[in-house]
Formats: C-alpha cells, sequence, structure tokens
C-alpha cells in the first residue's frame, strides 16, 4: 500500500536515460507541489527528449475520461518515491458521517 511520502526528492536521470525521482533532503520538490512536479517532469522529458520511467508516473488505467486527476507524491513498499495521478476527492467523499460505535456484548 502507498503512503504519501515524507520529504524531499529531486529529477535525475537514471542509467538508462530515463527521468526518474530520487530522494534529496535538499530537493526543491516535496508533497505540497507534486503538482508542479509533475509538470516539471513532463516539460524536462520533452525539452531533453528522454522517456519518463515507468515506475515514476502512475496512472490508473481505467479513470473516466473526464475525471479530474491530482497529483500525489507517494512511496512504494521500498520508500521509493513516485508520483500517482488519481481522481479527485469529491465533497460527497469526503463528508461521509462516520458510524457510531455499538455494542454487540
Amino acid at each position: 500500500m502507498a503512503r504519501k511520502y515524507i520529504g524531499n526528492v529531486s529529477v535525475h536521470t537514471n542509467p538508462i536515460g530515463e527521468i526518474v525521482l530520487k530522494r534529496d533532503p535538499e530537493g526543491k520538490w516535496n508533497a505540497d507541489n507534486a503538482m508542479d512536479l509533475e509538470l516539471t517532469i513532463r516539460n524536462l522529458a520533452k525539452k531533453h527528449k528522454l522517456p519518463v520511467n515507468a515506475y515514476t508516473i502512475y496512472k490508473p488505467e481505467k479513470v473516466d475520461a473526464t475525471a479530474v486527476l491530482t497529483a500525489v507524491l507517494l512511496s512504494n513498499k521500498w520508500g521509493a518515491p513516485f508520483i500517482a495521478l488519481l481522481p479527485a476527492p469529491t465533497v460527497a467523499d469526503t463528508a461521509k458521517p462516520a458510524k457510531k460505535p455499538t455494542k454487540l456484548a
């Protein structure tokens, strides 16, 4: 299960010539500016004509074409950062009332 990445990251190229995210305590990017990071990665890919690593940006396959996607900086099970493009939560999703606990026995 992916969790929100805590810390800073930088954009690098790997030995294969792909754009990747790396942990960097002095990096410019973090979870607060993930949308800007995603745009920067795409612009760098166009500018330098480099592919983006498949594990750097994740976009779910089954997403409605009209859905608004939000970039979120997450970490995989090994702690490496990646960007997930997820549908923005709706008001109905965030405003669900919590169930009151009931005594069963």
